[in-house]
């Protein structure tokens, strides 16, 4: 009966999802947004647990045990599909269904193929403690998870880009925000929650009004978040190509950038086999 009810969904959701991922794309192209990336340049890509600190935003790609992260994938036009927050001591805090959870790290490593952290600009211990006060608050309140704000965010995050990209204004498509309870949310609606009531991210924002974000567009997204680095060696063989975070930005559409980008793909390719074979060699 389970797997009747799921190929149904794909039937009825893939051409829908297909429709709605050719138009996110062709916006994203238009806007540049696809490519805010960081540019890794010769920085190191992994990011050891050693590195995390509190308030860092583990970005989590396609799930290794749930088929229906393909999901989320293709309704957001995007690799990620799931993030947490790190709250120190190896553990991080997530919204799951059914309900917000606090699990260690390594728990969550198991569930997806990669993990990537990304880091405010602006952390600091202030906001980090306020960070921590704000999941202990939705533990203890056992916070739901937003089924249905889940579902419709894809939508309203590319209605946001649309409105931002054709009226050339900083503000949301819907001009004012209003405060909620915090009853249930998604995971993405948690962490930009996170960082409005850290202070980092205003209250009253408009553009960032925390129904309106997938993983993927905080991922996207080069106003808050920067880019670490992947979390552990043995990740990089699947780390997917689309990957915003292998993108630099406008400069990669120029003739120059595109055999630039080429040359560096090779020999990342080389670098990740001689990794791997490094990896390989430390297991025996």
């Amino acid at each position: 009966m389970k797997r009747l009810f799921s190929n149904c969904t794909k039937r009825i959701l893939n051409p829908l999802f297909k429709v709605t991922r050719e138009k996110q794309d062709n916006l994203k192209r238009r806007t540049h947004r696809r490519y805010h990336g960081a540019w890794l340049g010769t920085d190191s890509i992994i990011c050891e647990e050693s590195q995390l600190q509190v308030g860092d935003v583990i970005m989590c790609s396609s799930s290794v045990n749930s088929k229906n992260t393909y999901l989320i994938s293709n309704a957001s036009d995007g690799v990620y599909v799931h993030c947490a927050i790190y709250v120190g001591g190896g553990m991080i805090v997530d919204m799951v269904v059914p309900k917000i959870r606090k699990i260690s790290l390594y728990e969550l490593s198991q569930d997806y193929r990669y993990l990537t952290v990304v880091r405010c600009f602006g952390i600091n211990k202030e906001h980090q403690d306020k960070i921590i006060e704000f999941a202990k608050l939705c533990l203890d309140k056992k916070v739901g998870y937003n089924y249905f704000g889940a579902v419709v965010s894809p939508l309203k995050e590319y209605l946001n880009y649309l409105h931002h990209y054709v009226n050339q204004v900083g503000d949301s498509y819907a001009p004012k925000y209003e405060t909620k309870k915090i009853t249930r949310l998604f995971c993405s609606e948690f962490i930009v929650e996170c960082y409005k009531y850290a202070g980092y991210v205003q209250k009253d924002s408009r553009m960032f009004k925390s129904d309106k974000w997938t993983p993927t567009g905080l991922a996207e997204d080069n106003s808050i978040f920067k880019f670490i680095g992947y979390l552990d060696l043995s990740v990089l063989r699947f780390v997917n190509p689309r990957d915003p975070y292998l993108a630099g930005n406008g400069w990669v559409l120029t003739d120059e950038g595109q055999q630039h980008l080429a040359l560096r793909k090779i020999e990342f390719e080389k670098r990740v086999e001689i990794l791997k074979q490094q990896y390989k060699q430390e297991r025996t």
